[in-house]
């Protein structure tokens, strides 16, 4: 009897529960969805509007060396979070939500090139070359990824989808940590290329960056590579 009543509760009344959970989920989602896609839409024109202000500010005669125009902005983010929906039977789910806005700093460029030197670049790869190489996440992320986790896990009733839910966790946490942010010279060169940061200091320093370190370097390739002649007879 023990037996047919687990086999009666895994394979009729779970999924029964939890179709009913996801019909509360796709409510609650579906309320919070139409008031998001609006002010994203509102941002976006936001934004628009500033890389539309990028392009109009490069000047209109045709570069005859690499040009770069470089603009500092701010502009509105929606913050998500996670809304705990809870069920009276099955396990505690989450939706997101937006919980707010934040203001990010934004480093905005266009970087022109004569035809010749952007034949340089597709010639000899020189866009898969790496000018930066770091980790994609801080440790603020990680602590919040281990505080979302911790919270998902709690919501489980059951002890076994509990500890599924924290090795889940912990394989997503080891895919971050592997997760790199690199920036390549065929980066710079998509129009516009853009970087967003949380401080105006962390978007000033990114912009003294691109001008002192990332755009010379991009400039001494395509010097090096001019007219270069890879066989031949040289002198040393």
């Amino acid at each position: 009897m023990g037996l047919f009543k687990e086999l009666v509760s895994t394979f009729v009344v779970d999924p029964l529960i939890q179709k009913a959970n996801n019909k509360k989920d796709a409510r609650v989602s579906a309320e919070i969805d139409v008031e998001r896609q609006r002010k994203w839409e509102e941002r976006k024109r936001e934004r628009d509007a500033q890389l539309k202000a990028l392009k109009n500010s490069v000047p209109s005669v045709p570069p005859e060396r690499m040009r770069a125009t470089i603009q500092l902005n701010q502009f509105r983010q929606g913050r998500t979070g996670k809304k705990r929906v809870s069920h009276l039977l099955g396990d505690d789910s989450f939706v997101y939500i937006e919980t707010g806005e934040d203001i990010k700093y934004s480093v905005d460029m266009i970087l022109e090139l004569p035809e010749s030197e952007r034949a340089l670049i597709k010639q000899y790869h020189l866009d898969d070359i790496v000018l930066e190489d770091v980790a994609a996440h801080s440790e603020e992320d990680f602590i919040r990824l281990r505080i979302e986790s911790e919270e998902e896990a709690e919501a489980k009733r059951d002890p076994l989808r509990r500890e599924v839910s924290k090795q889940i966790s912990a394989n997503v946490e080891t895919l971050w940590k592997a997760e790199r942010r690199i920036t390549r010279v065929g980066d710079l060169v998509v129009s516009p290329y853009s970087r967003d940061f949380d401080t105006p200091h962390e978007a000033n320093d990114y912009a003294e960056k691109l001008k002192t370190k990332f755009l010379p370097e991009v400039r001494k390739l395509l010097d090096r590579y001019k007219g270069n002649q890879p066989i031949g007879t040289f002198e040393f």
